[in-house]
């Protein structure tokens, strides 16, 4: 399995993800390997734990050139007869270790997060939107070297690679039960998400406001927790504090474990995206 992320040390919710994933294929291989590049270095691990850790470079090229170096080392180590991927781009280091997993007879299988994904490179930065150039430029050879992509999306079909369609999940084996709310004086919602413009909560904060501004007394009060960095945090900061919803909705920042839990106990509903 390979996972590199452009911006390392921003997504804990996809990394428990991808370790999901890991986990999952388990049951089906007797031996899986994970090379990541989260928070500050690049990792290859299997169940037992981290087997060799790389220090990430500041550079966006030597990044990537160094973190496909350590997926072919692997790759001709391993000779494994599958190679999963989660699409981050098309990039021509990309191709050369497909070209280099189909040489040694691997299937090749590309899960894609999010189709299509050009729409939300177009408020990027410059060099967002040159990687997304780079990408139109060369994803059209993907479909030579890579067996299956997986969406979850309608797609039959992504770039001439034949679609299968799953869902979306997670491991639930280390979740614990969210115990019922007891404040019966406010109906408590709470979204937790690495905050991006397609989970959408602009909208239940507007819809919040509209509530507010015709709320009779003996109606319930509704307060809204925000857990979670992102870079639409900034942007839904803002809309609270122009609406005049502070003590409606509330930022908690990134919380994991008892301290999410306990967030989680308080409120009576989650909110999911709203804007995909």
């Amino acid at each position: 399995m390979l996972f590199k992320s452009r911006y390392p040390g921003t997504f804990k919710g996809v990394e428990k993800k991808i370790h999901g994933q890991f986990m999952a294929l388990h049951h089906y291989a007797s031996s899986v390997k994970l090379l990541t590049s989260l928070d500050d270095r690049f990792s290859v691990s299997d169940k037992t734990g981290t087997l060799a850790s790389y220090k990430i470079p500041g550079n966006l090229i030597w990044f990537t050139i160094k973190f496909y170096w350590i997926a072919y080392k692997e790759l001709k180590k391993s000779k494994p007869g599958l190679v999963f991927v989660r699409f981050a781009m098309t990039e021509p280091f990309f191709l050369m270790f497909l070209y280099a997993a189909k040489r040694l007879k691997s299937k090749v299988v590309i899960e894609f997060p999010t189709y299509p994904y050009e729409p939300h490179y177009n408020d990027k930065k410059l060099k967002s939107k040159c990687l997304l150039i780079v990408d139109k430029v060369f994803r059209g050879f993907l479909k030579k070297w890579v067996n299956i992509a997986v969406t979850y999306t309608d797609y039959d079909e992504i770039y001439g690679m034949p679609g299968v369609r799953i869902g979306n999940g997670i491991d639930i084996s280390g979740i614990k039960i969210k115990q019922s709310c007891t404040d019966f004086n406010s109906l408590n919602f709470i979204a937790v998400a690495q905050l991006s413009v397609w989970h959408g909560y602009d909208r239940i904060i507007k819809g919040l406001y509209a509530y507010y501004s015709n709320k009779k007394p003996a109606e319930m009060d509704v307060k809204i927790t925000v857990i979670g960095n992102g870079p639409a945090k900034k942007g839904l900061e803002d809309l609270t504090r122009q609406l005049n919803l502070q003590d409606k909705v509330f930022f908690k920042g990134q919380l994991e474990g008892s301290r999410l839990n306990e967030e989680y106990n308080l409120s009576h509903i989650g909110i999911g995206s709203l804007a995909r």
